[in-house]
């Protein structure tokens, strides 16, 4: 199944143990980390793209509501002053 579309453990049950033997010995050697119960890879997908996104517009929104501070009290003071 090329394309991964059927579940073929049943059919190929020799297969599919060597593969997940395979598998087992490949994760040992170079240190892959199971992912904890639960874990949904869209969830955190979802969760680090709103952080990244936060991260970046912060100072931007920061420096524009500055920005506005500063332009919003020269006018002000200008208006007091008279000029």
């Amino acid at each position: 199944d090329p394309g991964e579309t059927r579940d073929m453990a049943e059919a190929l049950p020799a297969r599919f143990e060597a593969l997940k033997a395979a598998y087992a010995d490949y994760a040992d050697r170079v240190g892959v980390i199971a992912p904890p119960d639960g874990f949904n890879p869209l969830e955190a997908l979802r969760a680090n793209t709103l952080a990244r996104q936060r991260g970046g517009a912060l100072p931007l929104m920061l420096g524009v509501i500055l920005l506005l501070g500063v332009v919003g009290a020269l006018l002000l003071w200008r208006r007091r002053s008279g000029r």
